[in-house]
């Protein structure tokens, strides 16, 4: 599934830069002691000179988001330069 979408997104014309597992995410959630960790798929360089970070996953295993009410709504609406790729 991934192999497509990097074969797409390299012929992309607006595509200038594109790397594969490009970073790890680490987390504690919940006040657990136990980190949680996450690696996207990709980071993809844009010529406008924006970066988006991208997971490619089944679309039955992409979560649908729940509604943010107050000011988390609107720092969402800001941050939406990550995305997951429904396969």
């Amino acid at each position: 599934m991934e192999l497509s979408h990097l074969m797409r997104l390299d012929a992309e014309p607006e595509v200038c830069g594109l790397v594969s597992q490009p970073f790890r995410l680490s987390w504690r959630c919940g006040g657990r002691r136990r980190r949680v960790s996450h690696t996207p798929d990709y980071l993809v360089r844009r010529r406008d000179g924006r970066a988006v970070v991208l997971d490619v996953r089944p679309a039955v295993r992409v979560p649908v988001p729940r509604r943010r009410r107050g000011p988390d709504r609107r720092a969402a609406a800001r941050s939406r330069t990550a995305g997951a790729i429904r396969g």
